[in-house]
């Protein structure tokens, strides 16, 4: 893994023995950046150290299949500890995990919810245990409601919450406060730096780029190393390379094109008027339609008035 070494720190102090219980760490990022990379290197790490881990990662298609998230989190779970569990609570999990008929009296919602903290609880007697909920702004909203509410019962108890979330994104889950303290670090996943960027296309193309590719490629995707690589894998000859327009495969301009297109059609004007100006200003750009924009981490604007886009692409 290349230049990840400050989030692997912060994954370092979330599954140290030492200190309050229970914590969390929130990776957020752009899309492309590493979160899941990073997710999965410290969930090793956490299976290294003894941890049990319970992880799921939602996709968009799945936001509104109610407890799809909860049940892949508890996919992993012992049967016998299921078992040990008051028969009320066993048949909630059961019913979730579409083990069993849901036919006859359903089960209240808060008995699920108190049913998962009372087996979070039993397994983190046992050992640490880690929930790892990669790609969080998907997680289906039940599962959100119900993970939180079994979160924030759990004092002192050895649990550790991992959470990646894409930058600029509000929906799904975010981690409660866990400890007095609030218990929960968070973080941006910026972009690689040139050494970083260069040694990871060293390492997966067939063959290097120039130093100036590599240097046109760097600026246009903010060192995103999954941009970079598709960007560089579409580089046909040096000519381009060097000189012509850096081709955008399409699946980058279809993953561009959806967080636009979520935007009121006067913030998007107000961005394409943005994007024509060499150096955009809300003296020549309106101020107010740019506000969804920023919210959404698109573009940012400072006390001056000047607008930057989030990312070069």
């Amino acid at each position: 893994m290349v230049g990840r070494d400050p989030e692997l720190a912060l994954g370092a102090r979330l599954l140290t023995p030492e200190g309050p219980w229970p914590r969390g760490l929130v990776l957020e990022g752009l899309p492309g950046i590493g979160k899941t990379t990073v997710l999965r290197e410290i969930v090793r790490r956490a299976e290294r150290a003894g941890f049990l881990v319970l992880a799921c990662q939602p996709a968009q298609a799945e936001t509104k299949m109610a407890l799809s998230g909860i049940g892949d989190l508890l996919e992993r779970v012992p049967h016998d500890r299921l078992a040990a569990l008051p028969r009320a609570h066993r048949r909630a999990i059961d019913v979730a995990l579409l083990r069993t008929d849901s036919r006859g009296e359903p089960s209240p919602p808060r008995m699920l919810a108190t049913a998962v903290r009372s087996l979070l609880a039993a397994l983190s007697a046992e050992r640490p245990l880690l929930v790892a909920v990669d790609d969080a702004q998907w997680l289906d909203r039940t599962s959100a409601t119900v993970l939180g509410f079994a979160l924030r019962r759990l004092p002192d108890a050895r649990v550790a919450c991992l959470v990646t979330r894409r930058e600029g994104e509000t929906r799904g889950f975010d981690p409660p406060r866990l400890s007095p303290g609030d218990g929960v670090v968070r973080a941006r996943i910026p972009g690689l730096s040139f050494e970083e960027l260069a040694a990871v296309l060293d390492d997966r193309l067939p063959r290097p780029l120039s130093r100036l590719a590599l240097t046109r490629v760097h600026r246009a995707t903010g060192g995103n190393p999954f941009y970079a690589l598709e960007i560089a894998r579409a580089l046909e000859d040096a000519e381009i390379a060097a000189a012509g327009p850096l081709p955008i495969p399409d699946d980058l301009r279809q993953l561009q094109t959806r967080r636009l297109r979520r935007l009121p059609p006067r913030t998007r004007a107000a961005l394409l008027e943005a994007a024509a100006l060499s150096s955009p200003t809300t003296a020549l750009v309106d101020a107010d339609a740019l506000g969804a924009a920023e919210d959404a981490g698109i573009v940012r604007v400072d006390r001056g008035g000047r607008v930057a886009f989030g990312h070069p692409l």
